[in-house]
């Protein structure tokens, strides 16, 4: 399934998790409203968080059952935090003149849920997103050298009946004395942006999701994966900061009456309740106010015996 990353990058050995090439269109199809009772079992959860960098290797961690993972080096210029609970990704990668020639830190989440109700389930499009945020910045003394900051970011589905994939990839090179290189590739929606100024300090700002909706039938599931990574190297005197400490940040809304079996609590994952229908929430009432009627009717019936 995997295709080689695009084009030549530093965070190329990390993005092993993240090598598809951009998919912006869906061949999925909406199936069968959602039954009454619906239900998704999550299985097959795993984090995965790396730091590191070139040529000194790479610290790694992956746990296929789990709650959180954090991985921080020396000094802590990298940084990543996988968190299934609050489907939430960190990255931090920052070059200084005690960094290698690199500086790497990476994170991902993967999970698959499987359709264990009666009927098909339909997750609507936009149901399932993800907003993503990474900071650039760099610094100099004498001027003299290079710097450059890269993040990528990837949501991913593949299971019985199709894929699809929304992903970003932005980064910055800056060469003393000359204008920055800003390259920002996306199939993020519906918002997807890169500023950069002129002295090289950016803002990458993305929201990924699927708009073609997802449809599961009884027993088949959907794998998903989020990922993202930071990169930040640099030459001469150069320092670089790649910032996605506040990024990613997962959001899922079920269908009305869908439930989620996890093994602990999502925050991420909201679920709604099946509305009790006007005409029952009548007959409720017609009945309750039946029995008061009939409990003073009782009495009445009570009193005048005693009476008589």
């Amino acid at each position: 399934m995997s295709m080689p990353a695009p084009g030549n990058s530093i965070l190329t050995p990390v993005l092993r998790r993240a090598n598809w090439a951009v998919v912006a269109s869906f061949v999925l199809t909406a199936g069968a409203a959602t039954p009454t009772w619906a239900a998704f079992t999550l299985i097959n959860p795993r984090a995965e968080v790396q730091i590191g960098g070139f040529p000194l290797g790479f610290t790694f961690k992956d746990d296929p059952f789990f709650a959180r993972l954090d991985a921080t080096a020396a000094a802590g210029e990298l940084r990543a935090v996988s968190d299934l609970g609050t489907g939430q990704l960190r990255a931090f990668a920052e070059y200084n003149s005690y960094s290698p020639v690199s500086q790497v830190a990476g994170a991902s989440l993967s999970w698959t849920f499987l359709n264990t109700g009666p009927g098909p389930i339909t997750l609507p499009g936009g149901a399932l997103s993800a907003r993503v945020t990474s900071f650039f910045s760099q610094s100099t003394t004498l001027n003299n050298g290079s710097a450059t900051n890269e993040f990528s970011a990837l949501l991913y589905v593949t299971g019985q009946g199709g894929f699809g994939a929304a992903q970003v990839i932005s980064s910055i090179e800056l060469n003393s004395g000359l204008p920055p290189t800003v390259s920002h590739v996306s199939s993020a929606s519906p918002s997807s942006s890169s500023v950069i100024n002129s002295g090289g300090i950016g803002v990458v700002d993305a929201t990924l999701s699927f708009q073609n909706a997802l449809t599961l039938a009884p027993g088949a599931s959907f794998s998903f994966l989020l990922d993202i990574d930071a990169g930040a190297q640099a030459t001469g005197d150069w320092g670089a900061v790649t910032d996605a400490f506040r990024s990613a940040n997962l959001s899922l809304r079920l269908p009305v009456g869908v439930s989620l079996d996890s093994p602990i609590p999502l925050a991420w994952v909201t679920t709604v309740p099946v509305p009790v229908p006007s005409m029952a929430w009548m007959l409720l009432a017609s009945v309750g106010t039946l029995a008061l009627g009939s409990r003073f009717r009782s009495r009445i019936d009570q009193r005048e015996a005693k009476a008589a």
